[in-house]
């Protein structure tokens, strides 16, 4: 407990030292959390401040339960699933307004038995009845996952989107449940019109923010998104996104063409005035904007003389960066152009065949160029024909990627199924790892996938770690030889790979996750 700092994370002694422990941790972890200061403990502090500090030297410093509470709630946050179900009940009773770090850590350490514990679910939601200027929410993605099972939270979040710190994590989490929160749309309507819910609004702000990040177009940006997944184009949904057409911030300008897209609403002159209105950078984030277009398919048709400025590489690597105040990089030409080149490939196949070399250059490069390769079914003899000399390249990332691409058009072919299995056969962990799992993905051989995630789960390595682990996810109940793994990773060294293995096997079998207390 002395090694237990206020901001343990993933490297932190005590969290190391509670690993090896493992299950032993609960006990000693749950009475610090149900440990609560006696009147005299609370006296002391008071009065110490105030003795002479002659006298302060000869007396212990006050030690304050509260404060070590927090301290731990933030340690079996950072542990995971290990200790934060066995200690459900303990946490439920840690929840403390006045603390909202400590309070957030505690929701995320809950999130772990929610929905299966009834008293976890019970403490979010009395959690939620109480909004006010301060309190958190999860603050994490993975929440995300849990509002679509819990409807009847819906009606408790529409008043957070009044809250202007808190309005964006409560409009992405009512965007989740789909028409269960259909009530939340004129709220939803008024964050598209002002940054936050309410009349009038209440633009006082609690939190600091970076430079770069305003508040109110965030907020905007989630309350767009959240009214184009719950799906209902009413007149006031279509005229709030079209309005938002119109606002200064492209990101909000974009956001609100994706969403009426999404509502299949026609896009008209719309997407050529907001394309237009894009500053042109060669950036990732204009990289990103041009990729959700390309998704968007033969409804973004008026989109393509706009994309073709960026199919010639010269141009391209004439354009600007980010601007100073921006969060955003500068990415290789290459990289930018084969971002307009699967938009262009997505949106009209007709062009694809002429295209298709650039896409090819950049395999191995970003994940884009290879999805739109899969995708394009009717050019697969095509495609095969451009992949074919990379099987035979000794960068084995590159040729196994290129056999991965050419077994979805063709899963018989010999040299990429050969080329794909000595990928998976060769070299280090890691290395054998990815190509196996395309390999049971394009054949469903569960070997030699299972048994090299099995491995994964025990590398020291992170990222390696949480790749055997989605990968086992991915195979569903193939991997139930991989559970005794599974639960032991639930104690690994890396937090985030206790984190991936536990949501695996808390789909894959969750009875047997640790028990709920």
């Amino acid at each position: 407990m002395a090694q237990i700092s206020p901001y343990a994370n993933h490297s932190s002694a005590a969290e190391a030292e509670l690993t090896d422990l493992g299950p032993e941790a609960y006990l000693e972890l749950g009475k610090v959390i149900d440990r609560r200061d006696s009147g005299s403990n609370r006296l002391y502090a008071s009065l110490w401040p105030r003795l002479p500090k002659r006298a302060q030297k000869h007396l212990p410093i006050p030690q304050s339960w509260g404060e070590l509470r927090r301290r731990v709630a933030t340690l079996v946050c950072d542990l995971g699933p290990g200790p934060s179900r066995p200690l459900a009940s303990a946490l439920c009773k840690s929840l403390d307004p006045s603390d909202p770090i400590g309070s957030q850590n505690v929701l995320r350490a809950l999130y772990w038995s929610i929905p299966e514990s009834p008293k976890a679910v019970a403490t979010l939601a009395d959690w939620l009845r109480t909004p006010t200027p301060g309190k958190l929410l999860f603050g994490t993605t993975d929440s995300y996952e849990l509002w679509p099972q819990l409807p009847q939270m819906a009606p408790l979040l529409v008043p957070w989107l009044k809250d202007p710190d808190q309005a964006n994590e409560a409009a992405a989490a009512l965007g989740t449940m789909g028409t269960n929160a259909i009530f939340a749309v004129p709220s939803l309507i008024e964050m598209v019109d002002q940054g936050v819910a309410g009349k009038p609004p209440n633009l006082k702000l609690a939190m600091g923010y970076a430079s770069y990040l305003d508040p109110f177009n965030h907020n905007r940006l989630a309350a767009i998104g959240a009214l184009g997944t719950i799906g209902r184009a009413t007149p006031e949904v279509v005229a709030a996104l079209t309005g938002a057409l119109s606002q200064t911030n492209e990101a909000v300008r974009f956001e609100a063409l994706l969403a009426l897209a999404r509502l299949h609403q026609p896009l008209g002159t719309q997407l050529e005035t907001v394309l237009n209105g894009l500053r042109a950078r060669r950036t990732f984030r204009l990289g990103q904007y041009i990729e959700l277009l390309g998704k968007l398919g033969a409804s973004a048709r008026g989109a393509l003389p706009w994309l073709r400025q960026f199919a010639a590489l010269e141009e391209v690597a004439r354009l600007p960066g980010a601007a100073e105040n921006e969060n955003d990089f500068l990415i290789e030409p290459e990289r930018f152009r084969a971002f307009a080149l699967a938009a262009i490939c997505r949106i009209a196949p007709d062009e694809a065949r002429s295209r298709l070399p650039g896409l090819v250059a950049q395999v191995g490069v970003d994940w884009d160029p290879v999805q739109t390769l899969m995708e394009l079914k009717p050019l697969g003899r095509e495609v095969i024909a451009e992949l074919q000399p990379l099987l035979r390249q000794t960068n084995w990332h590159r040729s196994a990627l290129a056999a991965n691409i050419i077994l979805t058009h063709d899963p018989t072919n010999a040299e990429a199924l050969s080329a794909l299995r000595r990928a998976a056969a060769e070299g280090e962990l890691n290395q054998r790892l990815i190509p196996a799992g395309w390999l049971w993905q394009r054949t469903g051989e569960t070997e030699p996938l299972l048994s090299l995630a099995i491995e994964g789960l025990k590398s020291p390595q992170s990222h390696i770690g949480q790749s055997a682990a989605q990968y086992l996810g991915e195979m569903g109940a193939g991997a139930r030889p991989a559970i005794p793994a599974l639960k032991a990773a639930l104690w690994h060294k890396d937090k985030f790979v206790r984190q991936r293995a536990g949501k695996v096997l808390r789909k894959l079998a969750p009875e047997e996750m640790p028990l709920i207390q």
